[in-house]
């Protein structure tokens, strides 16, 4: 982003990096700012109170920051919230009436820093924009529901689904929307810097090298099924998926070898993968049990309809019936039903999820 200082405010206002108990990683910013405060954050919000409301005052992005963390806000939510508003102002589908006399301008400090005071003690536009952007939207009325962007009901991940097909058919399909994809979109992201490299790493892992380039629609179905198995590998062991899973390339065996030095089994990777698509399958009969079915698997209209204006990958969009190929790969891959993107009774039987079956597909 054109103006992001972002490096250089971290430089100059870090007093040092923080993790968990024992994390040799340590990923998290401390920062103490004279004036602002002190405070603890991580990645999200370095996208959330940046880009996504139009700020590039790193002070703001701070202040903005400590404040959600104290009023026991998600950042992300918080933020996508706020570029909503700025959206409808600057498309004149709302006006200072609606804010309660705050212009929802681009990067206005008064806008960000208003509306997370407004929606954490419910005063005002507060009131109903706690209880989501599309509630709100639906009170303003069509226009507004149109620019809301959600899937499954919350805010996407931070990555340009447009240019990194991968990325986009992992936030569709995952649990809950899943915001954090993890590996197969990595190594789309990374791609440019060592194309042949990241390549060949899908090569071997996938069996496929196009599902490392970020435009392809290739290999994409194998590796988010790979990437969501290895990140419950972690968060079925109790351990981090950032440091188990996402910045070891497709590696989880010094996870396995922890946890049989620890319990004194003698388990293999395939082994803790088979947990992990059972976790996933479980994951998804609670959601299918809630309603979900393969059309909300989705995302925004607007990455199918709206081409990049800029950038590298200036003019790439997503193309529907690919996605829908990639979904139904998917599927497929996964033993689920492809009209209704439901597991199948012999795939939860498979896993030993019988009882599961029997409770929420009936027949």
């Amino acid at each position: 982003m054109e103006g992001y200082s972002g490096a250089d405010y971290v430089e100059n206002n870090q007093v040092k990096n923080m993790g968990c108990f024992c994390c040799p990683n340590r990923c998290m910013n401390f920062f103490s700012k004279p004036g602002i405060g002190k405070g603890l954050t991580s990645c999200e919000p370095f996208s959330g109170f940046t880009g996504a409301v139009w700020n590039l005052d790193m002070d703001t992005f701070l202040e903005a920051t400590l404040m959600v963390n104290k009023l026991g806000l998600d950042c992300t939510e918080t933020s996508a919230a706020i570029s909503l508003l700025m959206e409808l102002y600057h498309d004149k589908i709302i006006t200072e009436k609606e804010t309660d006399g705050i212009a929802m301008e681009r990067g206005s400090k008064e806008a960000i820093l208003g509306t997370i005071r407004k929606i954490a003690h419910r005063e005002g536009y507060g009131d109903l924009l706690a209880e989501g952007p599309k509630v709100f939207a639906e009170k303003i009325g069509p226009d507004a529901l149109e620019k809301v962007d959600i899937v499954k009901g919350l805010a996407p991940h931070a990555y340009e689904f447009r240019a990194y097909k991968g990325t986009g058919l992992m936030q569709a399909v995952g649990h809950r929307g899943d915001p954090l994809p993890l590996r197969g979109s990595l190594l789309e992201v990374d791609w440019n810097h060592a194309p042949d490299w990241f390549q060949q790493v899908a090569q071997e892992q996938f069996g496929d090298a196009e599902a490392a380039i970020p435009t392809s629609y290739k290999g994409k179905a194998f590796s988010t099924i790979l990437s969501e198995h290895m990140e419950r590998v972690a968060d079925n062991l109790g351990i981090c998926k950032w440091l188990y899973g996402l910045f070891i390339y497709y590696d989880v065996n010094m996870a396995t070898e922890v946890f049989n030095l620890v319990t004194g089994k003698d388990w293999d990777v395939p082994r803790l993968l088979k947990i992990s698509e059972r976790v996933r399958n479980l994951e998804r009969m609670f959601d299918v049990r809630q309603g979900l079915t393969r059309k909300d698997d989705s995302l925004p209209k607007k990455f199918f309809e709206e081409p990049l204006k800029k950038g590298k990958f200036e003019g790439e969009v997503l193309d529907r019936d690919k996605f829908e190929a990639m979904k139904d790969e998917y599927y497929t891959l996964r033993g689920w039903d492809k009209e209704t993107g439901i597991p199948t009774r012999e795939k939860l039987e498979e896993l030993d999820l019988k009882d599961v079956a029997d409770e929420v597909l009936k027949a």
